[in-house]
């Protein structure tokens, strides 16, 4: 999954990780079983999301 923002003022790294950020960054990538990447791009944010497809399906290994 792919997230891009454009058209927008310049965008820059905050020197500051917020809950947000925590959430985006550790929490999916927990939960998901998934890498998780961030990008502060001058022309927009790109945030990309790769999982398992077993996870999106809602599997669980009992």
């Amino acid at each position: 999954m792919e997230w891009r923002e454009q058209g927008g003022p310049p965008v820059t790294p905050s020197a500051r990780k917020g809950f947000g950020r925590f959430v985006t960054d550790q929490m999916v990538t927990r939960a998901l079983n998934a890498t998780v990447e961030t990008d502060f791009a001058a022309e927009g944010l790109r945030w990309t999301l790769q999982m398992p497809a077993s996870e999106a399906r809602g599997a669980t290994s009992s």
